[in-house]
């Protein structure tokens, strides 16, 4: 029986290391992702915004599957206050590697909303999102925006006429 080599340990190390770094990053599946988006029934009219809303980017996006909502309280607190309407509640499990937005649709409490929602991890995790809302009186209102957020903390992203609640908590 021979010895074995400097180089075929080195060797035999690099793999056994390779295959767990895989092994662990399995594990880190992705994230379960909620938003909360809201109508702010009476904006403060000292706050402008750009009139000439656009529209959001629809293309590649992908269909969002419901999961259990962990911001059901605050949805159901907007809902029943007189200054607020829930335009859309949604949740969805997103791998980690995926880049593609998610179409998030509502019409709950009146009016539409369209728009895409897009959770990335780059060198941080980082939420894109780009909403468009049309109320009863056709005013189109739109939100766009990216903003670098951590995990399982609660992110709120202000507009004078709608608000956007987001949490990403790792699976």
């Amino acid at each position: 029986m021979t010895n074995p080599t400097p180089a075929r340990i080195l060797a035999t190390t690099c793999l056994v290391i390779g295959l767990m770094t895989t092994a662990l990053s399995a594990q880190a599946a992705g994230y379960a992702i909620e938003v909360l988006v809201f109508e702010n029934l009476y904006p403060d009219d000292s706050e402008t915004f750009d009139p000439d809303a656009g529209v959001p980017d629809m293309m590649g996006t992908t269909e969002y599957s419901p999961a259990a909502l962990g911001l059901a309280g605050v949805a159901q607190s907007l809902r029943q206050s007189a200054n607020y309407r829930v335009l859309a509640h949604k949740a969805w499990v997103q791998p980690e590697n995926r880049s593609t937005p998610t179409t998030v649709f509502g019409s709950e409490g009146g009016g539409t909303l369209e728009g895409t929602v897009q959770v990335e991890r780059r060198r941080y995790l980082h939420v894109s999102v780009d909403l468009l809302f049309q109320d009863a009186q056709l005013e189109s209102v739109r939100v766009k925006e990216d903003r670098r957020m951590r995990s399982e903390e609660l992110h709120y992203l202000d507009h004078p006429k709608i608000g956007v609640l987001t949490i990403a908590r790792p699976l």
